[in-house]
C-alpha cells in the first residue's frame, strides 16, 4: 500500500494535479514530490542529504504558511506526521537510506496474512492454523511422490499461461504481464510526457 502511495506521489501526482490546483499549491507540493523521490534512492550522498533537508524544510514552511497560518482554528491541520518530516534527514544520516528501514515488506506480509483469517471468534488461532497448514503443504515438495499427487500441474510451470513472461523451475516466483489493461487518453499521455521531461 505504501509503495503505491510513493509511486502515486512521485509519478502521477504532479501531472494529474497540475491543472486542478493553484500554482502556489503545486509549487509547494513539488518540494515534497522531489523529497520523496530523493528518499527512494538506493545510495544517498551528503549533497543529497543537504538537498533533502532544503526540500523538507521548504515543504514544511509552505504547508505551515498555506494551511495552518498560525491560526488556532487551523491547528488540526498540523498533524504529527508533518513534525516527523522534520526528523527525516537526521534519521537518514543515522540509519542510512530509507529503504533500509521502511515498512513495505511488513505491510506486504500483513496483506498476505489478513485473507487467511476466516474466524471472527478465534482469529489468532485461525491464523496460526492456516500458517501451519500452508507450511506443511510447502514441505510436501521434499516428499516427491506425495507432492506430485497433491500438485500434479506444478511441474508444468509456465505452460498454458500467456501472461507469464519469466519463470524458473527452481523458484516459485513468476513474473506476469499486467492482467488488466489500462488506457490513457491523449491528454493524459501528453501530461505524463511533459512532467517526465520537466523532471529530467
Amino acid at each position: 500500500m505504501m509503495d503505491e502511495w510513493a509511486n502515486w506521489i512521485v509519478l502521477y501526482s504532479m501531472p494529474l494535479l497540475r491543472d486542478h490546483l493553484p500554482k502556489k499549491i503545486i509549487q509547494g507540493w513539488s518540494l515534497f514530490v522531489a523529497a520523496v523521490k530523493l528518499c527512494q534512492k538506493r545510495i544517498i550522498s551528503s549533497d543529497d542529504i543537504n538537498e533533502l533537508r532544503r526540500l523538507i524544510l521548504g515543504f514544511y514552511d509552505h504547508y505551515e504558511k498555506t494551511y495552518y497560518r498560525q491560526e488556532q482554528i487551523r491547528l488540526p491541520a498540523m498533524k504529527i506526521c508533518l513534525h516527523y518530516l522534520l526528523h527525516l534527514v537526521d534519521t537518514i544520516e543515522t540509519n542510512g537510506p530509507c529503504w533500509s528501514t521502511w515498512q513495505f515488506p511488513i505491510e506486504r506480509l500483513c496483506g498476505m496474512l489478513m485473507p487467511l483469517v476466516q474466524s471472527k471468534l478465534h482469529p489468532y488461532n485461525n491464523l496460526a492454523n492456516q500458517i501451519i497448514l500452508r507450511e506443511r503443504l510447502n514441505h510436501l515438495r521434499f516428499i516427491e511422490n506425495i507432492y506430485q499427487q497433491v500438485y500434479p500441474s506444478r511441474n508444468k510451470i509456465g505452460q498454458n499461461n500467456d501472461n507469464i513472461i519469466y519463470t524458473d523451475l527452481n523458484y516459485e516466483e513468476k513474473f506476469y504481464f499486467p492482467t488488466a489493461k489500462h488506457y490513457l487518453n491523449k491528454s493524459m499521455v501528453n501530461k505524463l510526457k511533459k512532467t517526465v521531461f520537466d523532471m529530467l
